[in-house]
């Protein structure tokens, strides 16, 4: 009956689990190395555009064809506060925090959304506006 033999480490085993890891480490800091950029809230209504630092907090009446719509900023999020729609579903949705975040009260033609200067700045296509 033999026994089995232990297995060494060799040094193209070493080598491979090197490389190995250095291309993890890598990859991981390519993918969320960007994630600190300073995110802006893009406000678009009545056919006008005005763009917010998350860092100050604020207030912002919207016109619309139902009325006002208001944009609370603070404690860097921005979400709609108040909304003349019936529905009020963007009241419910999502607050904006990071580039890509949105948000739209479609009956009074209101969009918000999370602006930056990084790759995963996108714009919104026309089948979500």
């Amino acid at each position: 009956m033999t026994t089995p033999t232990a297995y060494k480490l060799k040094i193209l085993d070493i080598a491979i689990a090197a490389v190995v890891i250095a291309f993890t480490v890598w990859s991981g800091l390519v993918v969320y190395g960007s994630q600190s950029e300073t995110v802006r809230v893009r406000i678009e209504g009545s056919g006008q555009s005005w763009l917010y630092p998350l860092t100050e907090e604020r207030t912002i009446a919207v016109s619309g064809p139902l009325g006002d719509t208001i944009v609370r900023i603070e404690n860097g999020t921005a979400r709609i506060e108040t909304s003349p729609c019936p529905n009020q579903t963007c009241i419910a949705g999502q607050q904006i925090q990071h580039v890509g975040d949105w948000n739209a009260c479609l009956p009074n033609r209101v969009l918000i959304r999370g602006e930056g200067d990084g790759a995963e700045d996108s714009e919104i296509d026309i089948v979500a506006w």
